[in-house]
């Protein structure tokens, strides 16, 4: 193990700040080598008592007082695949009453050699290559959530890219949502339904917005057969809205869309009454549902 340098800063059993840089770490025998330009921590709790089960649960659930954490520039090579990343960690935590309450987690151009993806499908990587002159595959992923601690209104978000091909991003919102602790959790593990699916949770919003740069014009090149996938959607979605007919007619024209121009396609359900979790399939079911929600979809 190898460290470049290091700074350490301890306040009041509270670590202000911990940083590495050039870090070297390899395993033996030598099958893992793992490189870190920076590694960055700020804000451990170190006066933990870890042998109190009940306080080491309200510990983990705050994630142990951490406000930031970030690895830079990592390079790991295992059994002669190599990794990298340009980034990884989390940022922006909030804690309130033991319980983190808004943060972000990042992963941003993971690095992902075509030799290890040809094992499993060559055609689709000789196909990206042909395509984008890239020669190897990156990835990101960012997801943010808060809490807002006043109306009980949870909302998160989740974005991820392939460079040069495609981007997905999601969000959620949801109202008169209480967190769960870890404690919570482990003795009644059917909690997390109970929380989402309760009778006081309401349904806010939900957004899917998908650009697509080349993945789509690829995989349609390789898979033709996909059409007849997003044909098979069509009348699934026929039948199942069959009670909604303009919102029916809004989602087989964007994915008609979608499929012939391959760009974008999109869909946004915004909750214009208040509406329960435990209600939705209620109202879905009476064909009232297009009274609580509005449903917008695209494509291009």
């Amino acid at each position: 193990m190898l460290i470049g340098k290091g700074d350490l800063e301890i306040e009041n059993s509270f670590l202000e700040t911990f940083t590495l840089e050039d870090f070297v770490f390899q395993e033996k025998p030598v099958d893992t080598n793992v490189s870190i330009g920076e590694m960055s921590l700020k804000g451990l709790d170190l006066s933990i008592d870890f042998l109190s089960q009940e306080i080491l649960y309200e510990n983990v659930s705050r994630v142990f007082g951490v406000e930031e954490f970030f690895l830079k520039d990592v390079s790991i090579l295992h059994d002669e695949i190599p990794l990298r990343f340009a980034e990884f960690g989390f940022s922006e935590i909030e804690t309130k009453l033991n319980q983190v309450i808004s943060g972000k987690t990042f992963m941003y151009d993971l690095e992902i050699p075509f030799s290890e993806i040809e094992e499993i499908n060559q055609k689709l990587v000789e196909e990206i290559v042909l395509t984008t002159g890239l020669d190897k595959l990156k990835a990101s992923f960012q997801t943010e959530f808060h809490y807002e601690e006043d109306d009980k209104r949870y909302s998160n978000s989740i974005k991820a890219e392939l460079d040069q091909l495609a981007e997905i991003e999601f969000s959620l919102e949801m109202a008169e949502f209480d967190p769960i602790s870890l404690k919570e959790l482990e003795e009644v593990p059917s909690s997390i339904l109970l929380a989402i699916f309760g009778e006081e949770i309401e349904f806010r919003k939900i957004k899917i917005d998908y650009n697509d740069f080349e993945l789509a014009d690829i995989l349609f090149k390789i898979y033709p057969q996909i059409v007849m996938g997003i044909d098979f959607i069509k009348v699934q979605a026929s039948l199942l809205l069959y009670q909604y007919p303009n919102e029916k007619e809004l989602l087989i024209g964007a994915l008609n869309n979608f499929g012939r121009e391959r760009n974008k396609f999109g869909l946004n359900v915004l909750a214009v009454k208040p509406l329960r979790m435990s209600e939705v399939s209620q109202h879905f079911a009476s064909g009232r549902l297009n009274e609580y929600v509005s449903i917008e979809a695209y494509g291009n």
